[in-house]
């Protein structure tokens, strides 16, 4: 079980495409996201939407 603040968060490839999944048990927030083209910048993807889950998490 995550700590108080934690988020769980999984990130990868289906087929190419980037994927990710992130939750805040505390807030009760969630997000998956997946790309519809293949990118060799899978990095920015993940760290948009872990920022995105963040920012939903604090409003």
């Amino acid at each position: 079980m995550p700590k108080d603040g934690e988020l769980l968060c999984r990130h990868g490839s289906t087929g190419g495409f980037p994927a990710f999944a992130g939750f805040d048990p505390v807030a009760g927030v969630g997000l998956v996201a997946a790309g519809n083209t293949l990118t060799t910048n899978r990095r920015r993807f993940v760290r948009g939407a872990h920022t995105t889950l963040c920012a939903l998490r604090h409003s």
